[in-house]
């Protein structure tokens, strides 16, 4: 039940890791259909739910348009970028089929292939964001992955595409020298 995680330090947060210290038999839920259903993730989540709604919880219930508006700039900016690519895709003729990658600790985000091709294979997409760093001319890209708590580049075959958008800071690339300042670019001319 909800009253597990009422104990943590840091409320709004909750971080459980494999073999850490909140990895406790007591805690652990799972997906598994075979499991108890006080340990059933699913029916933990939908408990501390339904009690927040109840308002008999230190939870509160939000709109998904205030939730989207606490994103940290980096998640905030992965969002609008998936927004944006689900719009393009709907501009191609015939259509095109977009479903998330099934783990986000997988090197893609999103997969892809054409509406009405059931035969064809989903083509995985890896998308990111550009942006302006302090003393460069040109946007930049990272293009590293996370694996536990390093940075490794990605390997051929991570994903199939890479969708890139324009930069979407402006803080760093207000700190350039005008002179470096790469020209016909509009600060506020993003997508």
């Amino acid at each position: 039940s909800g009253d597990i995680f009422e104990g943590f330090k840091a409320p709004g947060k909750l971080t459980i890791t494999q073999g850490g210290k909140h990895d406790t038999a007591n805690n652990r839920c799972s997906f598994d259909q075979s499991c108890s259903r006080e340990t059933h993730l699913g029916e933990t989540l939908l408990s501390m739910w339904q009690t927040a709604r109840r308002g008999e919880s230190s939870y509160q219930l939000h709109s998904l348009r205030v939730v989207q508006t606490q994103l940290n700039s980096r998640h905030l900016a992965e969002w609008v970028m998936l927004q944006k690519t689900l719009d393009l895709f709907k501009t191609v003729p015939g259509g095109i089929e977009v479903r998330n990658a099934p783990s986000p600790f997988l090197p893609w985000d999103i997969e892809i292939h054409l509406s009405g091709s059931p035969k064809t294979k989903w083509q995985k997409v890896q998308l990111k964001s550009a942006s302006w760093k302090r003393g460069r001319r040109l946007g930049f890209v990272e293009t590293n992955k996370r694996v536990g708590k390093q940075k490794v580049p990605y390997q051929e075959g991570d994903f199939d595409f890479l969708l890139v958008s324009p930069p979407q800071n402006d803080a760093a690339f207000c700190g350039v020298h005008s002179r470096q300042r790469p020209t016909g670019i509009i600060l506020k001319e993003r997508w």
